[in-house]
């Protein structure tokens, strides 16, 4: 795998090699955009020539230099460089795990989580146009995008969503139990009643489903079990055929990537009946059967007025399933406020909670607690367990009571919410130590949830990964093409004792290090990332992934999966190209492929 790296003071952008004349310079115009000093607008063009980079002066104010010597023609070889300007443009040779994405977002151009899609300028007043026509060029710009990345992908399902008129769109699979499996969703998650009836409606080979309430089913082929579901569709409405080609056609263009689950994958907990969940935005839905049953569980709890206590290690993203049940509940319009109770001793935590009236403390200001703010909403109370003992009667009278005493006060106040408490502690072994109080536990501990930390989860890591890479990139300007199988391998390895947080934190940091314009690779991880492989012995089968859906490797597949995967690949290849009669464009079109991608794998598989 080879790849030109152009850098200068620090900053460095990284580009495929070319497949046909590109031109490169400071000019927002040019297909390589490079914004270095001494760079001219339209600086020069460049070319492939088999393993060697042709460039070509066009006229630019400082030239080409090799040495001290300016040329107008240079022909790069691997391991040569040539200024242009104060940047330095080089062809470098990539190890093949460093070369080839395991998670990648947009080919073509790299995209954030937050990008929008393309547009042009005829399609600048779509908002003005009929619902018909807009999804008509949703249509023609989705078809624009090789292979959506999770951002762009969930985009396209908000857009799509609106046109239709459906509160729910979703990307959805059929696990070999002929369950739902959720993998992007857009709106509100249906009830596990509805999916029961779906996957029955999808099983019978139905794009339609006219049960209560109807819905559009647009599988892509029997044989992936992979589908795209709207509805419910509006009471009454009309029949536009343009409804069901939309669907039909995202279909194709978003689950082609995707694979289906695993033969060993552990049998899905039965979701419960109950009310819809609301996902909140930047949620990762995790597919793994300890997330499903966490969900499923949330969903028979989240219309009631119960308190709830969710216990789980730090770093698991208890404040997220917070804000989740908030978003859920029927007090979704009200406030989310959240609280940490062990970040504030108990003098000034109190005050935080139930407020404070002028004069009760030297030169403090009156102002309005927690309990008040989140009034006709959720309370969270996040680290209740380090909350101090002094401060827990007060806290467990106003639950029972439903009422507040302000500091200073004379008057309680009338408070109507939801509490959701969550602690990383044992509170049962604190009760039985007197450490906490059992009537607060109890008041708290209307039901307790316990959130899986991300060691049982580990089918949902390269959702994680996928989802922070996109998200740190855009937060930090940096414009990322996607994870490389080596760099996924070592995150897959890590144990993540700190959970998401830490997994977060460590994409943050790695993002931060990458060049803008390259993929995110095992050198820009923290060192001990960076080498579990050789500490562990371990190496995921980082080379399952396709786009941001990844295989996770069975204890004990080691070469006999790889073997089995090599061949699948090669007579998926082979199928495709005589399809095509040897064109490579059009076969890596139908295989959901880069051209350079099916290249690289043609060779890789001795097909070349």
């Amino acid at each position: 795998m080879i790849r030109v790296v152009v850098s200068a003071g620090g900053a460095c952008r990284c580009f495929a090699p070319p497949e046909t004349e590109v031109r490169l310079g400071s000019s927002r115009e040019c297909d390589w955009h490079l914004p270095f000093p001494g760079v001219s607008r339209f600086h020069a063009r460049a070319v492939m020539e088999g393993e060697r980079l042709l460039l070509r002066d066009t006229g630019s104010k400082n030239g080409l230099f090799v040495g001290r010597e300016r040329r107008g023609e240079v022909r790069l070889g691997l391991g040569e460089s040539v200024s242009l300007g104060q940047a330095r443009l080089a062809l470098e040779r990539l190890d093949p795990a460093e070369g080839e994405l395991a998670i990648s977002f947009e080919a073509g151009r790299p995209v954030t989580s937050d990008e929008e899609l393309p547009t042009g300028t005829a399609e600048l007043a779509a908002e003005a146009l009929e619902p018909a026509a807009r999804a008509l060029l949703l249509a023609r710009r989705t078809a624009a995008i090789h292979s959506p990345g999770p951002g762009l992908r969930r985009r396209i399902l908000a857009e799509a969503g609106e046109l239709l008129g459906v509160p729910t769109l979703f990307v959805g699979q059929l696990d070999r139990w002929d369950e739902v499996v959720l993998r992007d969703l857009h709106g509100v998650l249906p009830t596990s009643e509805m999916l029961a009836k779906l996957s029955l409606e999808l099983r019978r080979g139905r794009g339609e489903a006219d049960l209560e309430e109807r819905w559009l089913l647009a599988p892509v082929h029997p044989g992936r079990r992979a589908f795209l579901a709207a509805g419910p569709l509006p009471a009454g409405g009309s029949e536009e055929i343009w409804k069901e080609m939309l669907l039909d056609f995202l279909a194709v263009r978003l689950l082609n990537p995707m694979e289906v689950v695993p033969e060993g994958t552990a049998e899905k907990a039965e979701p419960a009946a109950g009310g819809e969940l609301s996902i909140p935005a930047g949620m990762v839905i995790g597919t793994s059967p300890a997330f499903q049953a966490l969900l499923a569980e949330l969903r028979s709890i989240v219309s009631s007025q119960m308190s709830i206590l969710l216990l789980g290690e730090s770093g698991t993203g208890k404040e997220v399933l917070a804000r989740l049940v908030h978003a859920s509940s029927p007090k979704a319009d009200g406030p989310f406020v959240a609280v940490n109770c062990a970040a504030l001793p108990a003098e000034l935590l109190e005050a935080e909670l139930f407020g404070i009236v002028r004069r009760a403390a030297t030169e403090v200001d009156a102002r309005e607690g927690r309990f008040a703010q989140a009034n006709g909403g959720t309370l969270f109370l996040d680290e209740v367990g380090d909350l101090p003992l002094k401060l827990q009667p007060k806290l467990l009278r106003a639950l029972q009571e439903r009422e507040i005493l302000p500091v200073g006060g004379r008057h309680p106040v009338k408070v109507d919410l939801r509490i959701v408490a969550a602690s990383n502690r044992d509170l049962p072994g604190l009760v039985a130590s007197g450490a906490f109080s059992d009537g607060l536990f109890y008041r708290l501990a209307g039901v307790v949830v316990r959130v899986p930390p991300l060691a049982e989860r580990r089918e949902d890591l390269p959702l994680f990964i996928a989802e922070f890479t996109s998200r740190m990139a855009e937060r930090h300007g940096k414009h990322l093409c996607g994870v490389t199988r080596a760099a996924l391998a070592r995150l897959l390895a890590w144990p993540w004792k700190g959970n998401v947080r830490e997994l977060e934190n460590e994409i943050e940091a790695a993002v931060l290090r990458a060049a803008d314009g390259d993929a995110l690779r095992a050198e820009n991880l923290s060192e001990g990332v960076r080498k579990v492989l050789a500490v562990t012995g371990a190496e995921p089968a980082a080379s399952a992934v396709l786009d941001e859906e990844v295989a996770v490797p069975q204890p004990g597949a080691g070469g006999a999966l790889r073997d089995r995967r090599a061949a699948e690949e090669r007579a998926a290849i082979t199928e495709a190209l005589s399809r095509t009669g040897g064109n490579v464009r059009a076969a890596a079109a139908l295989l959901g492929l880069t051209p350079q991608g099916l290249r690289y794998k043609r060779k890789r598989l001795g097909l070349a």
